[in-house]
């Protein structure tokens, strides 16, 4: 072997032990834990599900829902079922804004855009109201032409629920499936 041959086999030793140490203090350094993922300060899907309604003649799809992001730190969960009745379909959900605005006006728009006593007809069938429910701020639309509709309401200035249905026999369909939701339990859930 000549020693110019000889001199790169020693730098490749050199290189090799070089990395060997490197790779040794890599890794008797202690690991830094990755830091928990931020996301929104909401109640878990699986928290809020328990709470959708169950009612006597109608049957109750399987619930679900989802966390929404709508930033780093914030967004909101919420849990849905869909329930039939013959023709009639009546969707409930519940969800958790964390009194973020945006969140709010995502799951309860009607609430929170129309002002307190709001009260409009728009022809030729539909109505829009702004009142309260069991002390809750509440609004609801309902068409009497298509027997559809939209009753929601808000708990605590942070947790929605909002009942839509479509063919179903009148707006108080709407109310009562939004009457079993345990809007108590509701409002001292936290995350």
């Amino acid at each position: 072997m000549a020693w110019g041959q000889r001199l790169v086999s020693g730098a490749a030793l050199v290189a090799v032990v070089a990395l060997g140490s490197v790779t040794l203090g890599a890794q008797k350094a202690p690991a830094k834990a990755a830091p928990a993922p931020k996301g929104p300060d909401v109640v878990a899907v699986a928290a809020l599900q328990p709470l959708l309604p169950k009612m006597d003649g109608w049957t109750r799809g399987t619930p679900g829902g989802s966390v929404v992001p709508i930033s780093d730190d914030q967004g909101y969960s919420f849990a849905d079922a869909e329930f039939t009745n013959g023709e009639q379909k009546v969707k409930v959900t519940i969800g958790d804004t964390s009194s973020v605005e945006d969140c709010l006006l995502a799951l309860a728009a009607m609430v929170t855009v129309l002002p307190p006593g709001y009260n409009e007809k728009v022809p030729p069938a539909t109505t829009i109201m702004r009142f309260e429910h069991n002390g809750h701020q509440a609004a609801s639309k309902w068409n009497a032409e298509k027997l559809e509709g939209e009753y929601s309401l808000i708990v605590g200035a942070r947790f929605v629920v909002k009942v839509e249905g479509t063919k179903v026999e009148s707006l108080d369909v709407l109310k009562n499936f939004a009457n079993l939701v345990d809007l108590q339990k509701l409002g001292s859930l936290k995350k």
